[in-house]
């Protein structure tokens, strides 16, 4: 149960892999860049409802919400109710990681905030476990 949430979902696949992997209630992507999310929004969901949905062997996966936002996830707050959030976040600066890092503070103890190339500045979190994920572009470090 509970909702997972990607910031900065570009295309959608953590969002999708959310879906697909686990027994989330909700799945939610935040992208601020209008493409992108119309690209999900417009014609990956669809085809999600479509095509894979149905084929899903979890009933609760099957009934999984899944949707995606345009806009700012520093001025959108519906992210902190998340039980995990992931952040691609090898090219966000200091200051988006640091508003991120308080509003953050906000979630609910217990809940994880996963992140690409350096860890949530935030004494908030227990770093619990760092590692190495294959990306397109090479080897990414996640927190």
């Amino acid at each position: 149960g509970g909702k997972f949430c990607d910031l900065g979902s570009g295309a959608g696949r953590a969002v999708f892999a959310a879906a697909l992997s686990w027994d989330f209630d909700k799945v939610l992507g935040i992208e601020i860049l209008e493409g992108l999310h119309e690209l999900c929004d417009q014609k990956l969901l669809p085809r999600f409802d479509l095509h894979i949905r149905e084929k899903m062997e979890s009933e609760t996966r099957r009934e999984v919400d899944v949707n995606f936002i345009r806009g700012d996830a520093t001025v959108i707050d519906e992210w902190i109710s998340s039980r995990v959030v992931f952040a691609n976040s090898t090219c966000f600066d200091r200051k988006l990681m640091e508003t991120l890092a308080r509003m953050a503070s906000n979630m609910d103890p217990g809940c994880y905030f996963i992140t690409m190339t350096a860890p949530l500045p935030s004494d908030d979190f227990e770093l619990r476990w760092t590692g190495t994920m294959r990306e397109a572009w090479g080897d990414g470090t996640v927190f």
